[in-house]
């Protein structure tokens, strides 16, 4: 469907499309007669959620448009809530009731008295005049006792000042990409138009406040909570170290274990550089002994000498000792001094008795017993010497061994302890920084949502009415694209055959003819000349070879159902090959009324009377009707002996299941094909066939046609 078919439509319905839109716009103008002066007023409000300064805003922060849309529509839905309204309206009602007497800034004198005389004696008794904090609370109290008492049912009514819904109607919109928004409301009042803004802009900043303030006041809370709970469990691991190392009498664990280890490494350095010395000491005296010649059972059978060296041992064992023990040198040093003196005494008493024992004056190889002797009893003292203090080493390292069992298990005591003040500290500090994060989100959230209103609503003196002329040419509007949006739908979802494509693929028969519905030729002035140039168009594209070939034609017009057009359109062929100076013979039904005196009529039922009429016009053109085929026999030896069938179908009608049957059954009859002739059709369809329409047009209608069918290049000519 293009632009030029809607044209054609509207022309087509032009009465529908004048008289409905007509009859909406009276309508619409005589519903409009009582309506009501209305009063508009408006607050500004800062939001400060773009552009606000906030503890946020120190940081390098980048702008984030869907996190401020976010925020936008978070506010503005907090407008719309039914919490917001609600309490907006209860204030309202709270304030004029509260009140002696009407003021013109607040109710009008007309409102005041109704809402006065309106209100039922429950509520007169909870009103305290004068106080609007004391009444509003009153009202609330009422309010969510139940839900059936006159301030609920009010509130929650259509009442167009104090219910819900009228504060709904409030129109909120953000100003551009600024931080503010605007609140509009109409009313017929007024005083309260302007005093409803006012109240709903305080209940938007203090639920607005309260909403964000709540929100992180938990989280604080919370987080405030598991900080003190985290400080415990840090104390009481802390105690527990405490108390660990006070009963192990550990100052410092690390350091003690350190200090014990670097100590034992210093041991087992001397212990073993000792024992190398009593070695050394033990291989010279053998030595010694050997070249001396004496066995050591020769010294041992002296006591004195052996008693004296057992004496000196002792000293010597006892010296060490007090000289290994560091930790008391002080208090040991007369001791070690007194112990060192008389083993001076006893070696040189030994060193006496020794020389006296051996009389002799050299030794088995010529070298003077008296240096030997005191070489082999100096190497004597250092072998005893090392011996004693490898048995102090020995004693020391015994101990080492005891402090690194005491000390082994500690650590791992100790590690476990210290692992859980670790995990506790961690998870206080963890918990202490998100409650700062919070506190700081509080605050920033206090400074955001900081709303405040701008421009305060003002007092509209002036009100506004909607034009009942206006009314009326929205009226015709709507009523005309009504009307106009059901003819277009009517004409795309029609299932009739309508044009020649459509024909086609429905019927699945080739359209051969077109013909219009003749109502609008009535006053075209070329109607003949259209009407023979169908014909022609229909012969030229059947039979016009065979008419010039042969000398007669047997021409049969058919249709599936009654009224199609197919006697009108029998009779306009018949009477063109007449004119073309061919002998024609036009038979049809006898149920037809009102027919030319040249056609023959037959009656359907007696098929051998049509045949035997037909044999008498042998030598002219026959031109034969059919009647329908659904509701009549039909002569099909006769049509079976036809040059060509016409089938002819109204343009406007549905081709069903039973005109399909029919027609295959007529070929399955008759072995003949029918070309489809089209009646009835939309005169512009002629144009696919006879070109541009021979019509009288004015001059605008000429260049209307041009610009819709953008043919700017053509002939001038129509």
């Amino acid at each position: 469907m293009n632009i030029l078919t809607i044209i054609r439509l509207v022309i087509r319905y032009y009465k529908i499309l004048i008289i409905f839109p007509i009859i909406t716009a009276a309508l619409a103008y005589l519903m409009s007669g009582n309506q009501k002066t209305t009063y508009q007023s408006k607050v500004s409000i800062y939001t400060g959620i773009a552009s606000g300064y906030s503890i946020e805003s120190e940081g390098q922060s980048t702008y984030n448009n869907y996190k401020t849309n976010n925020a936008f529509d978070n506010l503005i839905n907090i407008i719309k809530a039914r919490e917001t309204s609600q309490e907006t309206a209860l204030e309202l009602l709270a304030m004029h009731l509260s009140m002696d007497k009407p003021n013109e800034l607040f109710i009008s004198n007309k409102n005041f008295t109704d809402i006065k005389n309106k209100i039922p004696d429950i509520v007169k008794k909870i009103i305290v005049s004068k106080n609007f904090n004391k009444t509003l609370e009153n009202f609330k109290k009422l309010y969510n006792s139940s839900d059936t008492n006159y301030i609920y049912n009010l509130v929650n009514s259509k009442n167009p000042y104090y219910s819900i819904d009228a504060i709904n109607n409030a129109v909120v919109k953000r100003v551009t990409t600024s931080d503010l928004i605007e609140i509009s409301y109409d009313s017929d009042d007024p005083g309260i138009c302007r005093l409803t803004l006012e109240l709903l802009s305080k209940v938007l900043i203090n639920n607005y406040r309260e909403i964000f303030q709540d929100q992180t006041m938990a989280v604080v809370k919370w987080f405030d909570e598991q900080v003190k709970l985290s400080a415990e469990r840090l104390k009481d691991a802390e105690d527990q170290l405490l108390a660990f190392n006070s009963d192990n009498n550990i100052i410092n664990y690390y350091e003690q274990t350190k200090f014990i280890a670097e100590q034992k490494e210093q041991l087992d350095k001397e212990y073993h550089t000792e024992r190398k010395e009593m070695m050394a000491s033990e291989a010279s005296k053998k030595k010694l002994e050997e070249k001396l010649g004496i066995k050591e059972n020769i010294f041992q059978t002296s006591n004195d000498i052996l008693k004296m060296r057992n004496q000196l041992t002792d000293i010597i064992d006892q010296t060490v000792i007090l000289e290994i023990d560091k930790d008391q040198a002080q208090n040991n040093a007369a001791k070690i001094t007194e112990l060192k003196n008389k083993a001076e005494s006893l070696r040189i008493k030994l060193s006496t008795d020794i020389s006296a024992l051996f009389n002799m004056q050299n030794s088995t190889e010529g070298i003077p017993i008296d240096r030997m002797l005191n070489e082999w009893l100096s190497k004597l003292m250092n072998y005893e010497e090392s011996l004693a203090k490898i048995k102090a080493f020995e004693q020391r390292k015994s101990e080492f061994f005891q402090k690194y069992k005491t000390f082994a298990p500690l650590g791992a005591t100790l590690k476990r302890i210290e692992r859980q003040i670790g995990v506790c500290e961690q998870e206080y500090l963890e918990r202490l920084h998100s409650l700062n994060l919070s506190k700081l989100r509080q605050q920033n959230i206090e400074l955001s949502s900081n709303i405040k209103v701008i421009d305060e609503p003002n007092f509209p003196n002036t009100g506004k009415s909607t034009s009942r002329k206006l009314l009326a040419i929205i009226g015709f509007i709507v009523g005309l694209i009504l009307v106009l949006t059901v003819l277009i739908l009517l004409e795309i979802f029609d299932s009739t055959l309508k044009t020649a494509d459509r024909t086609e693929i429905i019927t699945g028969f080739k359209v051969v003819g077109l013909f219009p519905n003749f109502k609008y030729l009535e006053k075209n002035p070329q109607k003949e000349l259209i009407l023979h140039r169908l014909i022609d168009i229909t012969i030229r594209n059947t039979f016009l070879k065979r008419l010039k070939d042969e000398s007669n034609l047997k021409i049969a017009f058919i249709s599936t159902r009654a009224e199609e057009g197919k006697h009108t359109i029998a009779s306009l062929f018949s009477e063109r090959l007449v004119q073309r100076e061919l002998d024609c013979a036009h038979f049809c039904p006898t149920s037809l009324k009102q027919i030319d005196d040249k056609i023959i009529q037959f009656n359907p039922d007696i098929p051998n009377e049509l045949k035997s009429l037909i044999n008498s016009h042998i030598n002219q053109h026959i031109v034969l009707e059919i009647p329908s085929l659904l509701m009549n026999d039909y002569p099909s030896e006769i049509i079976s002996g036809c040059d060509i069938v016409f089938l002819v179908c109204r343009s406007n009608r549905v081709w069903n299941k039973a005109d399909k049957k029919a027609i295959a059954k007529f070929i399955e009859t008759t072995n003949k094909t029918p070309e489809l002739i089209l009646n009835g059709v939309d005169i512009y369809q002629l144009e696919n066939i006879l070109g541009e329409l021979p019509k009288i047009r004015s001059k605008f209608r000429k260049l209307v046609k041009k610009v819709l069918t953008f043919n700017f290049s053509g002939s001038k000519k129509f």
